[in-house]
């Protein structure tokens, strides 16, 4: 279930169709993958930033990316991400 507040973001979007969601925050194996594992099942394609999530606890990050690479997210760098997101390197941007 998506949270009150996210649904509230999403739906003032009026898009006609699945997003695309940019995740990046704090305890990757609670706030991260409860959102992101809602913005799933509401049928978003969803980019987990590796390098923008942390966890108290080191060893809980590998274990929630996995998980969600598993469930369906695209787990990238935010490097890799941005240069896929201009299209071309040569761009100023």
């Amino acid at each position: 279930m998506v949270t009150p507040e996210v649904k509230q973001a999403l739906d003032s979007l009026n898009a006609s169709g699945p997003l695309s969601c940019i995740i990046v925050g704090i305890e990757s194996h609670i706030c991260v993958t409860q959102t992101t594992l809602d913005l799933l099942r509401a049928g978003h394609q969803v980019y987990v930033i590796a390098d923008g999530v942390s966890s108290c606890n080191k060893e809980e990050v590998p274990i929630a990316l996995a998980r969600l690479r598993h469930e369906g997210a695209v787990v990238t760098t935010s490097e890799s991400f941005m240069y896929e997101y201009v299209g071309d390197a040569s761009t100023p941007e």
